[in-house]
């Protein structure tokens, strides 16, 4: 909790510094278009073992130029989250193979460094997120065989709070830029909500791996 906390007054502070720059005409504002795919899964003590799943993510955003070398980056991105898992995940003894796609609409608020160079320009970037819900479901299939079935996972949080980072590099392509890059992000937040039902249910942190490109102009 300590964290999440911490991580919340954090993107209070970005998002004061995002208001302050943008007030500031001398700021150096591009825009920023990506797209990208991520593998996710949920970490944490559970009865069943998660495999992770694909799926691809993108939006769009802006950076902000704040010294020779650092930079402010926000964007607002449509992200799949989620995982595989065999197990009794509906705890009536019936064995399924089901996969879980919690879908987000999540806001990164970055903290960035460039180096500078000729024609490659590395940089390294860290920082909150924020993620609101935007849908929940789950497809499962017994094991032993049948078809397979969807509904709404109603046991999923609202909102994700999280630590996204990564590295990434920035190559000019005529009057645009093209960028590249690997990023990782880990949850702080419960993805599960609290059953009363089940209150030895042990808490699940949503955590992914994706690489993207993207153009700034």
């Amino acid at each position: 909790m300590m964290i999440m906390r911490l991580l919340i007054r954090a993107a209070g502070l970005m998002l004061l510094l995002s208001v302050t720059l943008v007030s500031n005409s001398n700021a150096q504002i591009r825009a920023l278009i990506k797209v990208g795919v991520n593998g996710s899964t949920l970490r944490g003590r559970a009865e069943s073992d998660f495999s992770p799943i694909l799926r691809l993510s993108g939006g769009a955003g802006v950076i902000m130029n704040i010294g020779s070398h650092l930079q402010f980056q926000s964007e607002i991105l449509y992200v799949v989250k989620g995982s595989q898992v065999e197990g009794d995940p509906f705890h009536n003894d019936n064995m399924v193979e089901a996969t879980f796609d919690l879908t987000y609409l999540e806001v990164p608020l970055l903290l960035a460094y460039q180096f500078r160079s000729a024609k490659l320009k590395p940089r390294i970037f860290v920082g909150p997120t924020i993620a609101v819900k935007l849908d929940s479901q789950i497809r499962f299939r017994a094991i032993s065989g049948g078809p397979t079935q969807t509904q709404e996972d109603e046991s999923v949080e609202n909102r994700d709070v999280g630590l996204l980072f990564g590295f990434g590099i920035e190559t000019d392509i005529g009057s645009e830029t093209l960028m590249m890059g690997l990023q990782s992000s880990i949850g702080f937040s419960n993805a599960r909500k609290e059953n009363p039902d089940r209150p030895d249910n042990p808490p699940l942190y949503n955590t992914s791996v994706g690489l993207f490109v993207g153009i700034v102009f």
